[in-house]
């Protein structure tokens, strides 16, 4: 949240102002302070138009700072997660490779000592 001071502070030429308001006649006073009072308050909108503006380039700015880091820290967290999933399957691949030469080799073991006993057999 923010907020802004609404503090006006007079000129020299306030007390001339409200002197020369009584002397002139009323229609021209009123226009006069309608006009003045209308300038006063377009700079004053201005004035707080550009604080207001200001304050939200700077909340914006960091705000995209820190989606950029959080999202930077996201794809690194995604990106070793991905790296450990790679080592962990290249690992079961190379396991699965072992198993498998395990296993070929005791079925040749077990195919040579069924052969062995069908011809010992038929002897």
């Amino acid at each position: 949240m923010f907020s802004y001071l609404f503090l006006r502070v007079g000129s020299s030429t306030d007390l001339l102002s409200g002197v020369a308001a009584r002397l002139v006649p009323a229609r021209f006073a009123w226009h006069r302070l309608v006009r003045n009072a209308s300038k006063e308050l377009d700079d004053e909108i201005a004035k707080h138009a550009g604080r207001a503006g200001w304050d939200l380039s700077q909340r914006l700015s960091s705000a995209m700072a820190a989606l950029d880091s959080a999202m930077r820290h996201e794809i690194e967290v995604a990106v070793a997660e991905v790296e450990r999933a790679a080592r962990r399957a290249d690992e079961r691949r190379k396991a699965g490779l072992a198993e498998q030469q395990r296993s070929d080799t005791e079925l040749a073991e077990l195919d040579g000592l069924g052969s062995r006993l069908i011809s010992a057999g038929g002897s």
